[in-house]
């Protein structure tokens, strides 16, 4: 992305100021959290004609931390990047009482209506979802609602039916049930899209058969705790093991805790010295 900072005798914190880009940047510290979770500062640096500040768009992407470094001020090119951001958490065991919706074909908006997709922050979506199966038209909760109720309003772990996430794509979906605590979905199939959302973000889907989704939905009857093991593959109810299948890439990833970001990080150091090479090479596309 480049920029023509104008006159040769303006300086770079000149232009900047009186360029529209003034529109998007913050000048001022100022300490927020952003999309992931993690605090982190916006700033401005100017030091040895070289540029360091936090990209914003004040309504779209308030929450998150971007950074740019300028070269120059004739030609001024900005390369972005996320700091400070959070990893997502490693998965491993998981022990709750789990929750049984047993419905066939839960769709996304029906986990997380449309009227609270405008945000993309990962947080608060929690207290809105199953939204229009939790509350009634007057905003109260429905008690009958699994969800709603002791023990099961605190349970990591949902008993779905057939088709889990079916619908649109919104990867608000699997950000609302982890913002309200549930961190593993266990159905007998689920939409492709909601299921690899769910790595990306921390979640482990986990694919039964019915028999064996019926073994758990006694136990949930029961409010008794089951254990999932990620690492052996196994969820343990009481004297009892099923088994589970899960890729073998998506497993590391849960283990390890690393999303689409993380992954591309793992990879900084090459794609450093690729950029190097580059700029060597073919200085033209500098």
């Amino acid at each position: 992305m480049i920029f023509s900072a104008g006159d040769d005798g303006m300086s770079i914190d000149d232009w900047f100021t009186s360029s529209t880009l003034n529109n998007f940047i913050d000048f001022k510290p100022r300490e927020e959290t952003n999309a992931l979770g993690a605090k982190s500062e916006s700033t401005i640096e100017i030091k040895d004609n070289m540029v360091c500040f936090a990209f914003f768009d004040p309504t779209i992407n308030e929450n998150n931390k971007l950074s740019g470094i300028g070269l120059g001020y004739s030609e001024l090119k900005v390369f972005f990047k996320i700091k400070n951001v959070e990893n997502m958490k490693k998965f491993n065991i998981l022990k709750s009482i789990p929750a049984n919706l047993p419905m066939m074909n839960v769709d996304t908006d029906m986990i997380i209506p449309k009227q609270f997709l405008k945000t993309i922050k990962r947080s608060g979506l929690g207290k809105s979802l199953f939204f229009e199966m939790r509350y009634d038209e007057q905003g109260k909760k429905i008690n009958d609602f699994v969800l709603n109720k002791e023990p099961y309003n605190k349970s990591s772990i949902l008993l779905a039916g057939k088709n889990f996430g079916c619908g649109s794509s919104r990867e608000h979906a699997p950000w609302s049930l982890l913002d309200f605590g549930i961190k593993c979905v266990i159905s007998p199939s689920f939409a492709d899209i909601f299921y690899n959302n769910c790595f990306k973000n921390g979640m482990l889907p986990i694919v039964l058969d019915p028999k064996q989704i019926e073994e758990l939905i006694k136990y949930s009857k029961k409010k008794e705790t089951i254990e999932i093991n990620l690492s052996e593959q196994k969820i343990k109810l009481g004297n009892k093991i099923i088994n589970f299948e899960i890729d073998t890439f998506k497993k590391k990833c849960l283990l390890n805790g690393l999303d689409d970001i993380a992954l591309s990080l793992e990879k900084s150091e090459k794609i450093s010295s690729y950029e190097k090479n580059i700029q060597k090479t073919k200085p033209w596309m500098n």
